[in-house]
């Protein structure tokens, strides 16, 4: 139904500052039949109270294909797509479904993580 959620949480909240992504792997076990189902991305603080910006996961965002019920997508969001959350103490990551009409947003979640890309430079 348009609103449910689930969320994902640290043992200890953490600071985004020094990360550029969070990434993680979507497998739809039905394709999002309409083109306008989404899911919503949060981070929460230890209240569940939102920090930053939403983040929308649709159709060609991020890499998100709503049709390939065949194999694991990577998804990788720019922290700062999230907006001024430097400084934050995250604790949770909350997906929130938007199905369309009467459709049934129906898929996993797995693998989790955070980057931070470092340049190197040679001598």
């Amino acid at each position: 139904a348009s609103g449910d959620y689930f969320s994902f949480a640290t043992s200890s909240t953490w600071d985004p500052t020094n990360y550029q992504t969070i990434s993680f792997y979507i497998k739809l076990k039905t394709a999002f039949s309409n083109p306008n189902d989404n899911l919503t991305l949060t981070l929460r603080n230890s209240s569940a109270v939102q920090l930053g910006s939403s983040v929308v996961l649709t159709h060609n965002a991020y890499g998100f294909q709503r049709t390939n019920i065949t194999s694991y997508q990577k998804i990788s969001i720019p922290m700062k797509d999230f907006g001024a959350i430097g400084g934050s103490s995250i604790k949770s990551l909350r997906f929130t479904a938007n199905p369309k009409g009467n459709n049934t947003l129906n898929f996993r979640i797995d693998n989790i993580f955070l980057a931070n890309f470092q340049r190197f430079s040679l001598p």
